[in-house]
């Protein structure tokens, strides 16, 4: 079995320190699964979340059938020829999930860009679970969390720009290290936002994420 897709809603902010994760099979199965978490602090839950897995198998498609999806390699360049984020998303020192448990390697966009649009490479450094090294979905899903930082049309400090959510689908699981994003916003005068973003690893295209987005004017 392997993670197809991944919905989670934000119901509160996740701090540094301890949480519980609570687990549950809701549908059993030899060819889909679903899941369900709750990840909560005391009383309080800060995220539900739920998962659907799908078989791994071996079909055999005609001739053509899905060269879309599994190529990708020449939109999106190779992570080996950008250098190590800055700024805001540097690795400072500060204790940070997005600054100490991840390399960014941006190739556009960013953090301290106002623009529609940006990529970037991620490569989860930090364990998940202890002792266990990073699954390719928890990579794929880890880096999808950053599609909204890499394309904001508003700035940053001027606005608040919060993702309520985040989903992410699968298309097959990602090899190697490094997931690429590349992502696009778009923000209505009513409020909300959306970013869509593609999800790669260095074959080419794996899946696709989608974040919904409160937006309102700092202050």
């Amino acid at each position: 079995m392997r993670l197809a897709s991944f919905q989670s809603v934000f119901l509160g902010p996740v701090m540094l320190g301890a949480v519980e994760l609570e687990t549950e099979v809701l549908k059993p199965g030899r060819r889909q699964m679903v899941v369900a978490a709750r990840l909560t602090d005391g009383d309080r839950t800060l995220i539900e979340a739920r998962g659907v897995l799908l078989r791994s198998g071996n079909v055999e498609l005609p001739p053509g059938a899905g060269e879309d999806a599994a190529d990708g390699r020449d939109a999106m360049p190779s992570p080996d020829g950008f250098g190590a984020a800055e700024g805001r998303w540097g690795n400072d020192g500060e204790t940070a999930f997005h600054k100490t448990s991840n390399t960014i390697r941006m190739v556009r966009g960013g953090p301290e860009q106002s623009r529609p649009d940006g990529a970037a490479w991620f490569r989860l450094d930090c364990p998940v679970v202890p002792g266990e090294r990073p699954s390719p979905a928890q990579r794929a899903v880890a880096a999808a969390d950053f599609g909204n930082g890499l394309a904001h049309p508003v700035p940053f400090g001027d606005y608040v720009f919060v993702n309520c959510d985040l989903n992410v689908w699968l298309l097959r699981e990602p090899e190697g290290e490094w997931i690429g994003l590349r992502s696009v916003t778009e923000v209505s005068e009513n409020g909300s936002g959306l970013t869509r973003t593609a999800l790669y690893d260095t074959r080419g295209r794996v899946g696709t994420a989608g974040q919904s987005l409160y937006v309102d004017v700092a202050g």
